[in-house]
C-alpha cells in the first residue's frame, strides 16, 4: 500500500515538475516572439525610411536631371531594385513568422 502511495506521489511530483518546465518554456517562447515582433517592427520602420529616402533621391534626380538618358535611368533603377526586393523578402519572412505564431492575422 505504501509503495503505491509513494508511486502516486512521485508521479504527481513529476507532473508538477513537467508543468513548471512547460510553463517556463512557454514564457520564454512568448518573450522570443515579442522580441521577434519588436525586431520586425524596427526593421520595417528602418526599411520604410530607406524606401522613402530612395524615392526622395530618385525624385531629386528626376528634377535635377530631366535629360537623363533611358539607359542611365535603367541603371539607377537596377541599383534600387535589389534593395526593394530584399526589403520585400524580409517583410514576407517576418509576416509568415508572425502569422505562424498568431501574432497577426
Amino acid at each position: 500500500m505504501e509503495s503505491a502511495a509513494l508511486i502516486v506521489k512521485e508521479r504527481s511530483a513529476q507532473k508538477e515538475e513537467s508543468i513548471v518546465n512547460l510553463s517556463s518554456e512557454v514564457k520564454e517562447s512568448k518573450i522570443k516572439i515579442k522580441n521577434v515582433s519588436k525586431d520586425f517592427k524596427e526593421k520595417m520602420a528602418e526599411l520604410q525610411e530607406g524606401l522613402k529616402n530612395q524615392k526622395y533621391l530618385l525624385e531629386e534626380q528626376r528634377v535635377t536631371r530631366p535629360t537623363t538618358s533611358f539607359d542611365s535611368a535603367r541603371e539607377k533603377r537596377a541599383k534600387v531594385d535589389p534593395n526593394v526586393r530584399e526589403a520585400v523578402g524580409i517583410c514576407r519572412s517576418f509576416r509568415k513568422l508572425l502569422e505562424c505564431h498568431h501574432i497577426i492575422d
